[in-house]
């Protein structure tokens, strides 16, 4: 029974050191795995503790530190000392209406114009590839052939806002637009070029960034390429060789970019007159806002345009779907905090 006890205990020792060992080994290299991981990531992320994860400045695949600083300080490159000369220098405000380019616009006529609805009678064969192209593309592909590339889309902002003035000293070519795309109808991502290139600012639009996340229709290959080479100097198009997704397909576009301001649109997009301004001065007055224009809706079966009914909040219900709320402010031309937004536009 000694005999047996004493075995029982050697065994018992022995298993208790094999365990200690394991546990200091285990600890070891937790240990030498975290510092090895703060030595290449350096201030990338801060530790669990500190209850949030900051990106660092100079990470390498995002080689873009100047969208981490205030647009004006980085571009006006002075002190502010004064409210007055805070004021004359920097809050002077213009009305940047194109006035030109609107009676030029309001003037169009044909298919879908002033952003009504398509109305042509189809032939049988008409409806049939209609309907073909609609199960492919969900939408109404054949009246987006149909329309102009350059259609007007009327003007479905609200008087206030039509008269509104911007901040004047918007910096030069600081705005860089990327566009993600796959499988998209071309028609659709063609008048979404024309309509940004024609309604933006010239000396505030640096390029527009079309990202292909491994597109496989062959409209969108060489075509397009020439097509864009021939109408859009400042449109580059970035070819990803797998699918990665949208969100790693704008973080894509966003490395490919040289803009201090980046503004994100889906591929089916057509702008409003004067659209830019409003997008950007907030963020030159504060660069830590994001900012979500009003999102008018183009009808998936007709190509009308059917403005967005008032202000609104978004946010999400019980069931977690995406609803709208009122917004209870006075002026309609100031921004509203939203706690959620729609990812189409911003």
């Amino acid at each position: 029974m000694g005999i047996i006890t004493a075995l029982y205990r050697s065994r018992f020792i022995l298993l208790m050191l094999v365990i200690l060992f394991y546990t200091m080994t285990v600890f070891f290299i937790v240990q030498l795995a975290r510092n090895d991981t703060s030595k290449t990531l350096g201030p990338a992320l801060r530790s669990l503790s500190d209850k949030i994860f900051i990106v660092d400045e100079s990470i390498s695949d995002v080689n873009r530190t100047s969208i981490i600083e205030p647009v004006n300080k980085l571009r006006f490159n002075h002190t502010v000392t004064t409210n007055a000369e805070f004021n004359q220098t920097l809050l002077e405000y213009i009305d940047w209406n194109d006035y030109e380019f609107m009676a030029k616009d309001a003037q169009r006529r044909g298919l879908g114009e002033q952003g009504t609805e398509f109305n042509k009678t189809l032939s049988a064969e008409e409806q049939e590839l209609s309907e073909k192209l609609f199960q492919q593309y969900k939408f109404n592909a054949l009246a987006s052939d149909y329309i102009s590339l350059e259609r007007s889309t009327g003007d479905t902002r609200t008087d206030v806002c039509k008269v509104k003035k911007f901040l004047k000293n918007i910096p030069e070519a600081s705005v860089s637009i990327i566009i993600i795309f796959y499988n998209e109808k071309n028609s659709t991502i063609l008048r979404t070029l024309h309509s940004i290139t024609n309604k933006s600012p010239a000396k505030l639009l640096r390029e527009i960034v079309l990202v292909d996340d491994f597109s496989s229709n062959p409209e969108l290959q060489e075509s397009l390429e020439n097509y864009v080479r021939l109408h859009f100097p400042k449109v580059k198009i970035v070819r990803n060789t797998q699918r990665h997704g949208l969100i790693r397909s704008r973080m894509i576009g966003a490395n490919a970019t040289g803009g201090d301001i980046l503004i994100f649109f889906d591929a089916h997009t057509e702008v409003n007159h004067n659209y830019l301004p409003p997008l950007v001065e907030p963020i030159v007055l504060d660069y830590r806002k994001i900012i979500c224009p009003m999102i008018d809706n183009i009808a998936s079966d007709s190509m009308e345009i059917r403005p967005a009914e008032g202000r609104e909040r978004g946010a999400f219900s019980w069931d977690m779907l995406y609803k709208r709320l009122p917004v209870y402010q006075e002026d309609a031309t100031i921004p509203h905090p939203v706690p959620a937004m729609l990812g189409a536009a911003f």
